[in-house]
Parts: C-alpha cells; structure tokens; sequence
C-alpha cells in the first residue's frame, strides 16, 4: 500500500488488516506506554461526546472521529504485541458466541 495519501478518496481497504497496516504509517513509533495512555484519553472523548448528545449539542462527525481514534490506538498496540485485528476481532467473536450460547452473556467477569 502507498505511504503517501493526498486525499480521503485515495484511501481504500476492505479489511481489518488493512487498515491497520494503513495506520500503521502514521505511527511515530512512540514508547508502548504512550498508545496505552492514547487509547484511554481516546476513550474518554468517546464520553464526552456522549455528555455532549445528552446535553443537546450538536455533535456531528465528532463520534466517528473520535471512535476512530481509539481504533488507531487499538491497531497501534495490536501491532507492537504482535497480533492482526482480524485475529483479535475473530477471538472477541468466537468469546462473545461461546457466552451467548451458554447463557452467560450477562453478567461481568472473564472467566464466565
């Protein structure tokens, strides 16, 4: 895939690992802990689009923007630990099935 975008229309994937592997090019290669703080700063702006909604604000685009962030932090440490995001997606799935046909997808702990 190009290193180089000029614009949105240029950028295509149809997988998981694709996007990855795109966002992978716009990593400055920081230290481990920095994605980690990154996606929960991230996740914290998901909230506070969220307060925003309730509040009545409009809010346009800054959900999908801000999703998309905790998704590039998501494939950023996926990758420094070696996993794909279709691997990961594919293990969440096959977990949340196993859950579900046991009737325990409520409740709260790992290990149910």
């Amino acid at each position: 895939m190009s290193e180089e975008i000029k614009s949105i229309n240029e950028v295509s994937f149809t997988t998981l690992d694709e996007y990855q592997e795109l966002a992978s090019v716009t990593d400055a290669d920081n230290p481990l802990d920095y994605y980690f703080h990154g996606l929960s700063s991230e996740v914290g702006e998901v909230s506070a689009v969220r307060k925003r909604i309730l509040r009545g604000d409009k809010v346009h685009g800054d959900l999908m923007s801000e999703l998309g962030d905790c998704l590039w932090y998501i494939a950023a440490l996926a990758r420094h630990h070696g996993y794909s995001l279709s691997d990961i997606a594919r293990y969440n799935i096959k977990k949340l099935y196993d859950r579900k046909n046991r009737d325990v997808i409520k409740g709260s702990g790992d290990e149910r």
